[in-house]
């Protein structure tokens, strides 16, 4: 196979590994299209919706504790699947994704999106902002999350554009805030003392 099979198999044993270890939720990135959203479907759902194989004995069937069709149904209703939206590949297949059965929402990542445009980190680029409209738009048309980063500057602007699902803020900003703020309290103390 080519180095695009390799990513797939690498990338499907990555998310059985992270499946079967019980997780609420899987947030998939990089969807070119629909024949990726629909491999991951295929790889997270068991029928009738997708085609995961059958354990039950890992962590998310509780160890073979569950019955069978309890394990089976609430895999399948519980286990929440965003897929990412990330590409302008992927743009040319957004509504037969938002559209398919298993795919529980659509993230759209305006960064990569820039990125994939040629204008890296202009999130009001007007390509950007007609894609993240029309990502919420069809996330919800297809009772689907839609979900994107945005800060709380932003978020109600985002919520009115029909995001119902928002990352604001992050933990690497939140650590490198507090690490600015103790290093500064620090070096404060410390130009303190000197002065005395």
């Amino acid at each position: 196979g080519d180095h695009r099979d390799l990513h797939l198999s690498l990338r499907r044993q990555r998310q059985m590994c992270i499946r079967d270890r019980d997780c609420a939720g899987l947030v998939i990135p990089q969807i070119q299209n629909y024949e990726d959203a629909k491999f991951v479907r295929d790889s997270t759902k068991f029928p009738p919706i997708g085609h995961r194989g059958l354990d039950g004995g890992n962590n998310d069937g509780k160890y073979a504790r569950l019955d069978i069709e309890e394990y089976l149904t609430k895999s399948n209703e519980e286990r929440l699947v965003i897929y990412q939206i990330e590409t302008p590949e992927a743009f040319d297949h957004i509504e037969a994704i938002a559209e398919m059965e298993g795919v529980d929402g659509l993230f759209f990542g305006p960064g990569d999106y820039s990125l994939a445009l040629g204008v890296p980190g202009q999130m009001d680029h007007p390509e950007v902002s007609k894609v993240r409209k029309l990502v919420a738009e069809l996330a919800r048309k297809h009772n689907k999350i839609a979900a994107t980063p945005g800060g709380p500057n932003i978020a109600s602007e985002y919520i009115d554009m029909g995001y119902n699902l928002l990352n604001i803020g992050s933990d690497v900003i939140g650590l490198t805030n507090y690490a600015e703020a103790v290093s500064y309290t620090h070096l404060r103390a410390h130009e303190t003392r000197h002065d005395l």
